[in-house]
């Protein structure tokens, strides 16, 4: 899926004229195998930019358990800080919960995290199929 694309699908789930859709917080459900470099988030992150001018917020949802989960943990926030440095109009954070957009404060939630993870009801999946992304 072409990146302008993606950037649009998640614009128009979040910002349709109810309160709902405002405030639905599309996840990008990608497989564990696939690690984006942080040059991705912040062409993403211009790309919803340049459509919409809420501020970006990525939440890498990290709700694992035990000690390969805590090491994941770690990894998963010294590599947000890394794509953070990179970032120019949002941010990444790693959560074990998912937060939700709200049009009044101008904030746009999107979720990051592997396919099969629980979402809240407020949370639409984009499931990322690498073999159409070739």
């Amino acid at each position: 899926m072409p990146l302008n694309t993606l950037a649009a699908e998640i614009v128009r789930l979040s910002s349709g004229d109810d309160r709902a859709s405002a405030e639905t917080t599309p996840v990008l459900m990608i497989p564990s195998y696939l690690s984006f470099r942080p040059e991705f988030f912040r062409e993403l992150v211009a790309a919803i930019g340049s459509q919409t001018n809420r501020c970006v917020r990525i939440v890498w949802l990290r709700s694992g358990s035990g000690i390969c989960a805590m090491l994941g943990d770690a990894i998963a926030r010294h590599r947000a800080a890394r794509i953070n440095r990179t970032l120019g109009g949002g941010v990444m954070q790693v959560s074990a919960s998912l937060g939700r957009s709200d049009r009044r404060s101008g904030r746009l939630v999107i979720g990051l995290c592997e396919p099969g993870a629980r979402l809240p009801p407020w949370a639409i999946p984009i499931i990322w199929d690498d073999a159409r992304a070739r």
